[in-house]
């Protein structure tokens, strides 16, 4: 049962209305924290979110989120020259658009021979989210083994009074956003478990 660390909620972002996940591993995540309802975008120093590149404008947009956990709207003004595109539509000069989970959300086009990383970026709404920790299903005994990717734990699920061994993947090494042989050790070691064939094996 890979999980990652224990210590943590499995809702890791603690403290953020959203997420913008880069699909070019070239580019940071970029975070909305729950104390700023607004961000500004763009190219210019002294915006919220400061994205590098000739077709991002100075201010290139506005992102909106109304401080709602539940049915929390997020609003994107467009201000840009070269465009704001969610999920390929363009949202418009001086115009609004809604965000939501899972919209990809694109910041300028680039030119045919442009080399720069595109700004493209898959949106994770955070707000209202319960984050849920290993500790609220299982009471962890003690530590079986530990590796370089992943360490081993005796635990007893509380609902069933069974024990299982649960293993925990390391986030650190394995964070797919931080490296491309991070995200392919990380594949690897779901892909073995899942070719294992045995009844006290769970995901």
């Amino acid at each position: 049962m890979p999980l990652e660390d224990t210590s943590h909620s499995t809702c890791s972002n603690d403290g953020l209305w959203g997420l913008l996940t880069p699909l070019d591993t070239r580019l940071d995540q970029q975070k909305f924290k729950a104390s700023n309802a607004t961000y500004t975008v763009g190219r210019e120093l002294g915006n919220d979110l400061q994205l590098s590149g000739n077709h991002i404008s100075k201010f290139h947009c506005i992102i909106c989120w109304d401080g709602q956990d539940s049915n929390s709207k997020i609003t994107v003004i467009d201000l840009s020259m070269n465009g704001t595109y969610i999920n390929g539509r363009l949202v418009g000069k001086h115009k609004r658009a809604l965000l939501q989970h899972g919209d990809v959300i694109v910041f300028g086009i680039r030119g045919a021979l442009d080399e720069e990383p595109e700004h493209r970026y898959t949106y994770s709404h955070m707000a209202g989210h319960k984050c849920i920790t290993l500790q609220d299903d299982y009471k962890i005994i003690g530590q079986v083994g530990k590796g370089t990717f992943a360490t081993v734990l005796k635990a007893r699920c509380l609902s069933e009074n069974r024990l299982y061994a649960i293993k925990v993947l390391e986030r650190d090494v394995l964070d797919p956003s931080k490296s491309s042989q991070g995200s392919y050790t990380f594949e690897r070691e779901i892909s073995i478990m899942e070719r294992l064939i045995h009844p006290n094996i769970l995901f």
